[in-house]
C-alpha cells in the first residue's frame, strides 16, 4: 500500500530562487569543481557521484548520457539497485515522468526537475513507474538534474533517490545541487567535445595511415602538424635515402622552403635518385577556416614504363631533373606558357630546355618527342 507523503508544495521546499547555501556548502562546492580537471569520462562521472555522496550526503545516484536521439543510455550508478535499473531500462522508462522525453514543453529549458513541476503529488503516487518500482523499494523521492549545452542541447541527466523514512529534498538541496551540477554541465560539455575531436582525429589517423597516399600537413611557418608513415617513406625517397633527422621536416625544407614552392595550390613531379618520379600536389587553405593549414600529397607516378616496355629508360636518364618536369608537362598537352607557369620558371628557360631535350632525345620537334615517349602515362 502507498503511504500518504508531503508533496514538495506542502513541505514548503520549492524556493529554488532562494540561497540556502552556507560558507562550508560553497567550500565544498569549489573543492568538488577542483577535483574534476583532466578526467576522461567515466572517471568525470564517477568522481561527481562519489563526490555527491561525500561532500553532500546523495547516496542514491545515477548519471546517464543522452544518444543522438535523447534516449538516456549508459547509466552509471551510486547505491542504487540495479535490479531497479533493470527494470527501468527494461520499460518503465516510458511511463517515468521524469524521463527527459517524456517532459512537457514547458520544462525542456529547465535544469532542476521535481515532481512539483511534472504531476500532483497523488497523481505521482499512482504512477506504475512510482507504484511498482519505487514504492517497492521504499524510494518515494525523487530529483532530476539535466545537463545542457551552451545550445540547450541535453547532454545527460543525474537522478537522486531518496528512502521513504528520509524528509525528502528541501530547498537546500535544490540549492546545492543547482549550484554544483551548473559546473558538471560545463565540464561535461567540454569532455564530450574533446571525446569527439580524439575520436574523429584517430579515425583520420587510421585511415591516413592504411593508405598508399603520402599525406603530411603544414601551417604558415612550414610547421609539420601531422604526417602519415607514407609520407615519410615518400620523403626518404626523394631525400636520396637520407636518414638524418625527419624526413618529412627535410622535405618541407628542401622543397617548399629552399625552392620556394608555392603554398597556393600547385602540382609537381619530383624524381629519386632512382629516377622514380612522384607527384607532389599543394592544397591551400581551406575557406572558413580560421588557421592557414596546408594539405601535402605526395603519391608515386606509375607514369613511366620498364626500359623493357619502351626502351626510353636511358633516354629519361640523361634529362636533368628540370628537364623531367618540362617533359612531363609537355607529355599532358602543355603549351610553353602553361609549362612556365606550372614551374614558376621564365618562358625563355622552357624554351631552352627544350631544346637541350630535343637535342639529347635526337627530335627536332614536340611532335616527335611526344612520339618518342607515346607510352609514358601522363
Amino acid at each position: 500500500m502507498v503511504s500518504r507523503l508531503k508533496s514538495p508544495k506542502e513541505r514548503g521546499a520549492g524556493l529554488l530562487t532562494q540561497s540556502n547555501l552556507s560558507k562550508n556548502d560553497y567550500f565544498k562546492v569549489l573543492k568538488f569543481v577542483d577535483k574534476t580537471h583532466s578526467l576522461n569520462l567515466e572517471e568525470f562521472r564517477y568522481l561527481v557521484l562519489k563526490y555527491l555522496a561525500d561532500m553532500f550526503n546523495y547516496q542514491l545516484t545515477t548519471f546517464w548520457l543522452a544518444n543522438d536521439n535523447g534516449d538516456m543510455v549508459n547509466p552509471i550508478t551510486l547505491s542504487v539497485n540495479w535490479r531497479i535499473m533493470d527494470k527501468f531500462m527494461d520499460q518503465y522508462y516510458k511511463v517515468d515522468p521524469f524521463y527527459p522525453k517524456n517532459l512537457p514543453g514547458s520544462l525542456l529549458n529547465k535544469n532542476l526537475i521535481t515532481v512539483d513541476d511534472l504531476i500532483v503529488y497523488e497523481d505521482y503516487q499512482k504512477n506504475p513507474y512510482f507504484k511498482e518500482v519505487l514504492d517497492p523499494h521504499n524510494l518515494p523521492h525523487k530529483l532530476m538534474y539535466i545537463y545542457r549545452n551552451n545550445d540547450k542541447e541535453i547532454l545527460g541527466v543525474s537522478t537522486f533517490l531518496r528512502p521513504e523514512n528520509s524528509k525528502g529534498f528541501n530547498s537546500r538541496d535544490y540549492s546545492l545541487i543547482e549550484t554544483v551540477l551548473k559546473y558538471v554541465s560545463r565540464s561535461l560539455t567540454n569532455i564530450l567535445l574533446q571525446d569527439d575531436l580524439n575520436f574523429q582525429k584517430g579515425l583520420f589517423e587510421s585511415l591516413s595511415n592504411h593508405s598508399d597516399n603520402g599525406l603530411f600537413i603544414i601551417d604558415n611557418n612550414f610547421k609539420i602538424i601531422y604526417s602519415n608513415s607514407a609520407s615519410i617513406e615518400y620523403s626518404r625517397d626523394l631525400l636520396k635515402g637520407s636518414s638524418v633527422g625527419n624526413p618529412v621536416n627535410n622535405f618541407v625544407k628542401e622543397f617548399l622552403r629552399k625552392n620556394h614552392m608555392s603554398r597556393h595550390g600547385s602540382t609537381k613531379t619530383l624524381y629519386s635518385d632512382k629516377n622514380k618520379p612522384f607527384s607532389v600536389r599543394i592544397v591551400p587553405q581551406v575557406q572558413g577556416v580560421d588557421k592557414p593549414y596546408y594539405f601535402i600529397f605526395i603519391q608515386p607516378v606509375n607514369d613511366i614504363k620498364s626500359s623493357q616496355q619502351n626502351g626510353d629508360h636511358e633516354l629519361l636518364e640523361n634529362l636533368t631533373v628540370r628537364e623531367r618536369e618540362v617533359l612531363m608537362q609537355l607529355l599532358k598537352g602543355q603549351t610553353n606558357k602553361e609549362i612556365a607557369e606550372s614551374l614558376f620558371i621564365s618562358l625563355a628557360t622552357v624554351k631552352a630546355h627544350l631544346q637541350s631535350i630535343f637535342g639529347k632525345c635526337d627530335v627536332s620537334n614536340r611532335a616527335s618527342l611526344i612520339y618518342k615517349f607515346k607510352d609514358i602515362i601522363s
